[in-house]
């Protein structure tokens, strides 16, 4: 994409295939336009410019891959409606002080952190967690959740076992 670019159209990239991995918006992009990137399912991850202020409707809508952390320059002032619907970021990460929303911009279950200087309890109708870095040593659930239920399974069937032999 070219430097010079400072803003991204309507539909500009629009269900685009061609893209995987990485997008890094040039630093020279200040609005990135409805629908700009929806549907751009190979990318993994997202880097926004400090210079942005807006953030159209869909823009990141069914950007399925996008994955990890999304940080939100504090210069966005506005984001639209569905902006970032069906994608798959852990934790958004809000540095500014106040900023226009839509409806439904980001997944329901999106964890969200704030800086300091947000006054509010809800970023885009999710409720914040002012934590600064989520905590890198806590035990990974999607680990240990299969090997609690495989443990409970494997008592299960020697209490079974045990219990059939002691009554013959």
């Amino acid at each position: 994409m070219p430097q010079s670019r400072t803003k991204i159209g309507r539909k500009g990239f629009y269900y685009c295939s061609g893209f995987t991995g990485e997008l890094v918006i040039p630093d020279s992009v200040t609005a990135i336009d409805e629908s700009a990137f929806q549907g751009c399912k190979g990318l993994t991850s997202l880097k926004l410019p400090n210079g942005l202020t807006t953030i159209g409707n869909n823009a990141f809508y069914s950007c399925s891959g996008l994955r990890g952390t999304l940080a939100i320059p504090e210069t966005v002032q506005s984001l639209g409606d569905g902006a970032f619907r069906l994608t798959s970021f852990d934790l958004i990460t809000f540095y500014g002080s106040e900023m226009d929303c839509g409806s439904k911009v980001f997944p329901a279950y999106t964890k969200v952190e704030s800086s300091p200087d947000f006054k509010g309890n809800f970023f885009c109708d999710l409720t914040i967690s002012k934590k600064r870095n989520p905590p890198s040593s806590s035990p990974n659930l999607k680990l240990i959740i299969p090997l609690v239920i495989v443990g409970i399974i494997v008592v299960a069937i020697i209490a079974y076992v045990i219990n059939y032999y002691v009554k013959k």
